[in-house]
């Protein structure tokens, strides 16, 4: 997911004011997106309310990739899994089995 985000003086500080951030329901690496954007902005964005919705997808720890959040990285095995939401409905193993993993993750996107 790339994003392309346009600022001006006004939004740097010069005069304006600053806000929160809601990032509901992000999939996969996302989250990992809505952090780096929170901790690129701190002067700006006060408040990060974030909730993840599916974990990364399971061809990250097969490619056996790295995530990287600030000074903080991790192995994608940690936090990936099968499974995904299609039209509102759970498509993967029986979510109480992926506690951990979510656990996982939201220990390394606080980090």
């Amino acid at each position: 997911v790339a994003a392309t985000i346009t600022t001006t003086n006004h939004e740097h500080g010069n005069g304006g004011g600053s806000f929160i951030f809601l990032a509901i329901h992000l999939c996969g690496t996302l989250s990992i997106k809505a952090v780096d954007l929170f901790n690129h902005f701190p002067n700006q964005i006060k408040f990060l309310a974030l909730k993840p919705c599916c974990l990364p997808h399971m061809i990250h720890a097969k490619r056996k990739e790295v995530f990287t959040i600030g000074n903080h990285t991790f192995p994608a095995s940690d936090v990936c899994a099968p499974g995904s939401f299609h039209k509102d409905v759970w498509k993967g193993p029986p979510r109480g089995h992926l506690r951990k993993r979510f656990h996982n993750w939201s220990y390394h996107l606080l980090q």
